[in-house]
């Protein structure tokens, strides 16, 4: 059993996510929030939206953590994080998927600080990046919780799935 220390449980992690998400969606994508839902236990395998962007974070956490936007959400962050840009219509999916990276990257990176000590480093994975909605299962020892997001461009949801004694 993964002995997680109290000083970076699930709230302390949410906490600085969710906050990081809120500036990184006024600053980078013009987009205010409108409500956000509380984080909850999820007891099947959650439900994901259109594009998820998944990112691990190990070191002494080691929880994934997911982004999952729905389709309103990809197409208007897309078109926000591409302007300016000329992109073949051969090559889109492509920058979409880089897009949902670039994101999950930016926020999930520049959290990192709020749940990381001084002089050990936290191990971020390169996304992954899933597009449909689909289910993810949540393995054996494992719990996943989420929050959403509520934005005038859509939502956002953000999950973790990580160890029970995490939460």
């Amino acid at each position: 059993m993964t002995k997680i220390p109290g000083d970076l449980k699930f709230d302390r992690l949410m906490g600085a996510l969710l906050e990081r998400t809120v500036s990184f969606l006024g600053e980078e994508l013009n987009a205010s929030v409108l409500k956000t839902v509380a984080s909850q236990t999820v007891a099947s395998d959650p439900e994901l939206r259109d594009m998820t962007a998944i990112v691990g974070i190990g070191g002494r956490l080691n929880v994934l953590v997911a982004l999952s936007f729905d389709k309103a959400f990809a197409g208007t962050m897309y078109a926000r994080m591409s302007e300016g840009l000329d992109i073949a219509p051969d090559e889109e999916s492509l920058y979409r998927r880089d897009a949902a990276a670039d994101l999950v990257n930016e926020i999930v990176g520049n959290c990192a600080a709020a749940f990381a000590d001084v002089d050990e480093a936290i191990e971020l994975s390169p996304p992954i990046i899933l597009e449909g909605g689909r289910n993810i299962r949540i393995p054996k020892n494992a719990e996943y919780r989420g929050m959403c997001v509520k934005t005038d461009i859509g939502v956002v949801d953000i999950g973790f799935f990580g160890p029970r004694e995490f939460f």
